[in-house]
Protein backbone atom coordinates (compact mmCIF):
# COMPACT_ATOMS: atom_id res chain seq x y z
CA UNK A 1 0.00 0.00 0.00
CA UNK A 2 1.30 3.09 -1.46
CA UNK A 3 -1.19 5.17 0.58
CA UNK A 4 -0.06 6.52 3.66
CA UNK A 5 2.85 3.91 3.98
CA UNK A 6 1.22 0.75 5.70
CA UNK A 7 0.18 3.09 8.63
CA UNK A 8 -3.64 2.50 9.19
CA UNK A 9 -4.82 5.14 11.07
CA UNK A 10 -3.29 7.59 8.17
CA UNK A 11 -5.42 5.41 5.82
CA UNK A 12 -8.56 5.35 8.31
CA UNK A 13 -8.36 9.43 8.48
CA UNK A 14 -7.74 9.98 4.45
CA UNK A 15 -10.37 7.23 3.90
CA UNK A 16 -12.90 9.27 6.96
CA UNK A 17 -11.96 12.73 4.94
CA UNK A 18 -13.07 11.38 1.31
CA UNK A 19 -16.14 9.64 2.50
CA UNK A 20 -16.79 13.01 4.55
CA UNK A 21 -16.28 14.85 0.90
CA UNK A 22 -18.32 12.84 -1.42
CA UNK A 23 -21.04 12.78 0.71
CA UNK A 24 -21.49 16.93 1.18
CA UNK A 25 -21.24 16.83 -2.19
CA UNK A 26 -23.89 14.19 -3.11
CA UNK A 27 -26.13 16.30 -0.79
CA UNK A 28 -25.57 19.80 -2.91
CA UNK A 29 -26.25 18.28 -6.32
CA UNK A 30 -29.55 16.57 -4.61
CA UNK A 31 -30.44 20.50 -3.19
CA UNK A 32 -29.58 21.64 -6.49
CA UNK A 33 -31.48 19.69 -8.58
CA UNK A 34 -34.53 19.33 -6.13
CA UNK A 35 -35.17 23.31 -5.66
CA UNK A 36 -34.83 23.71 -9.32
CA UNK A 37 -37.13 20.61 -10.06
CA UNK A 38 -39.65 22.66 -7.72
CA UNK A 39 -38.93 26.50 -7.91
CA UNK A 40 -37.69 27.06 -11.68
CA UNK A 41 -39.60 27.91 -14.09
CA UNK A 42 -41.75 25.15 -16.30
CA UNK A 43 -41.93 26.73 -19.44
CA UNK A 44 -38.81 28.03 -19.79
CA UNK A 45 -36.89 27.80 -22.85
CA UNK A 46 -37.02 27.53 -26.89
CA UNK A 47 -40.19 26.43 -28.40
CA UNK A 48 -41.18 26.19 -32.17
CA UNK A 49 -44.19 25.90 -33.98
CA UNK A 50 -44.17 24.89 -37.63
CA UNK A 51 -47.28 25.62 -38.52
CA UNK A 52 -47.00 29.14 -37.15
CA UNK A 53 -43.59 29.59 -38.18
CA UNK A 54 -43.33 30.88 -34.63
CA UNK A 55 -40.51 30.53 -32.34
CA UNK A 56 -40.78 31.50 -28.24
CA UNK A 57 -37.96 32.07 -26.59
CA UNK A 58 -39.36 32.19 -22.82
CA UNK A 59 -36.85 33.29 -20.17
CA UNK A 60 -37.46 35.41 -16.36
CA UNK A 61 -40.65 36.46 -17.36
CA UNK A 62 -40.38 37.75 -20.73
CA UNK A 63 -41.40 35.59 -23.83
CA UNK A 64 -39.54 36.45 -27.19
CA UNK A 65 -41.92 36.02 -30.29
CA UNK A 66 -39.76 35.68 -33.68
CA UNK A 67 -42.11 35.32 -36.83
CA UNK A 68 -40.56 34.29 -39.75
CA UNK A 69 -43.58 34.71 -41.94
CA UNK A 70 -43.80 38.76 -41.60
CA UNK A 71 -40.40 39.89 -43.74
CA UNK A 72 -39.52 37.15 -46.27
CA UNK A 73 -35.64 38.14 -45.35
CA UNK A 74 -35.51 38.50 -41.50
CA UNK A 75 -36.90 37.53 -38.59
CA UNK A 76 -39.40 39.88 -36.77
CA UNK A 77 -38.87 40.00 -32.71
CA UNK A 78 -41.56 40.86 -30.61
CA UNK A 79 -40.98 41.07 -26.66
CA UNK A 80 -43.73 39.84 -24.76
CA UNK A 81 -44.47 40.11 -21.12
CA UNK A 82 -46.29 36.87 -19.66
CA UNK A 83 -47.38 35.92 -16.20
CA UNK A 84 -47.35 32.13 -14.95
CA UNK A 85 -49.31 30.67 -12.35
CA UNK A 86 -47.69 27.04 -11.74
CA UNK A 87 -50.39 25.82 -9.38
CA UNK A 88 -53.16 26.31 -11.71
CA UNK A 89 -51.00 25.77 -14.74
CA UNK A 90 -52.03 29.13 -16.14
CA UNK A 91 -49.97 31.61 -18.71
CA UNK A 92 -50.95 34.92 -19.79
CA UNK A 93 -49.02 36.44 -21.94
CA UNK A 94 -49.29 40.74 -22.85
CA UNK A 95 -47.62 42.92 -25.07
CA UNK A 96 -46.24 46.32 -24.45
CA UNK A 97 -47.84 49.02 -27.30
CA UNK A 98 -44.77 50.99 -26.62
CA UNK A 99 -42.64 47.84 -28.18
CA UNK A 100 -44.34 47.11 -31.16
CA UNK A 101 -43.83 50.96 -32.56
CA UNK A 102 -39.99 50.31 -31.91
CA UNK A 103 -40.73 47.00 -33.79
CA UNK A 104 -42.10 49.05 -36.65
CA UNK A 105 -39.70 51.89 -36.26
CA UNK A 106 -36.87 49.37 -36.61
CA UNK A 107 -38.60 47.97 -39.97
CA UNK A 108 -37.89 50.48 -42.17
CA UNK A 109 -41.26 51.23 -42.37
CA UNK A 110 -42.23 47.45 -44.07
CA UNK A 111 -44.34 46.62 -41.04
CA UNK A 112 -47.03 48.40 -39.26
CA UNK A 113 -48.08 48.00 -35.40
CA UNK A 114 -51.31 47.09 -36.30
CA UNK A 115 -49.49 43.90 -38.30
CA UNK A 116 -47.16 43.22 -35.76
CA UNK A 117 -50.26 42.83 -33.24
CA UNK A 118 -51.91 40.53 -35.89
CA UNK A 119 -49.56 38.38 -35.93
CA UNK A 120 -49.06 38.09 -32.33
CA UNK A 121 -52.15 38.21 -31.80
CA UNK A 122 -52.71 34.38 -31.34
CA UNK A 123 -50.66 34.92 -28.23
CA UNK A 124 -51.95 37.66 -26.10
CA UNK A 125 -54.67 35.86 -23.97
CA UNK A 126 -54.86 33.57 -21.21
CA UNK A 127 -53.94 29.80 -21.45
CA UNK A 128 -53.71 26.56 -19.99
CA UNK A 129 -50.30 25.10 -20.39
CA UNK A 130 -49.50 21.65 -20.18
CA UNK A 131 -45.73 20.39 -21.06
CA UNK A 132 -45.33 16.61 -21.49
CA UNK A 133 -43.01 14.84 -24.18
CA UNK A 134 -41.13 17.74 -25.46
CA UNK A 135 -44.25 19.92 -25.94
CA UNK A 136 -45.80 22.88 -24.83
CA UNK A 137 -49.53 23.02 -25.57
CA UNK A 138 -51.35 25.89 -24.69
CA UNK A 139 -54.75 25.81 -24.69
CA UNK A 140 -56.91 29.07 -25.02
CA UNK A 141 -59.27 29.15 -21.83
CA UNK A 142 -62.31 30.75 -23.36
CA UNK A 143 -62.70 29.02 -26.77
CA UNK A 144 -60.55 26.11 -26.43
CA UNK A 145 -58.37 26.14 -29.18
CA UNK A 146 -54.80 24.92 -28.94
CA UNK A 147 -51.36 26.56 -29.81
CA UNK A 148 -48.41 23.42 -29.79
CA UNK A 149 -44.90 23.61 -29.67
CA UNK A 150 -41.84 21.67 -29.39
CA UNK A 151 -38.69 22.46 -27.67
CA UNK A 152 -36.09 23.22 -29.46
Amino acid sequence: MMIAKNDETKRNHIWRLVIGITTILIIVIAVFFLTRMFTGDPVEGTWENEDMNMKLEINDGTALVTCKSLLEETNVKIRLNYTLDKEEKIITMQVDTEELEKVAEDSNGQLSAENLEAAVSPLLTTFNYNIENGELTLTEREYGEELVFTRK
